[in-house]
């Protein structure tokens, strides 16, 4: 039997009025756009250290947050090694362009 918990983790973005407000909720769309989202992809279906996992920003006229939110799957894992695997997915992602069909999908 698995049992979970909810585990948030959360980035600082610019306010609605600024010019990368929409690079901000691109991320989040390849982040998780669904079952081919990224972190899908990758914590919950090929680590299975969540059972679900998405993430979505705050946006208003004021600065707000991007949050990762997810139903950590609890087996031997402090959520730790949970939280490091988010991480990652962020740093790829800083790290390497988008490619030009992933961006067209979450575009569309």
């Amino acid at each position: 039997m698995f049992r979970w918990m909810p585990s948030y983790k959360a980035w600082h973005v610019p306010a609605r009025m600024d010019a990368t407000y929409y690079t901000a909720d691109l991320i989040t769309d390849v982040l998780s756009g669904g079952k081919s989202g990224r972190l899908y992809q990758s914590l919950v279906k090929r680590k299975k250290l969540y059972s679900e996992i998405s993430t979505y920003q705050t946006g208003s006229i004021d600065p707000g947050l991007i949050v990762a939110e997810g139903k950590l799957v609890k087996r031997r894992n402090n959520g730790q090694q949970a939280e490091q695997a988010v991480d990652e997915e962020i740093s790829k992602m800083a790290s390497n362009l988008i490619d030009e069909l992933e961006l067209t999908k979450v575009k569309n």
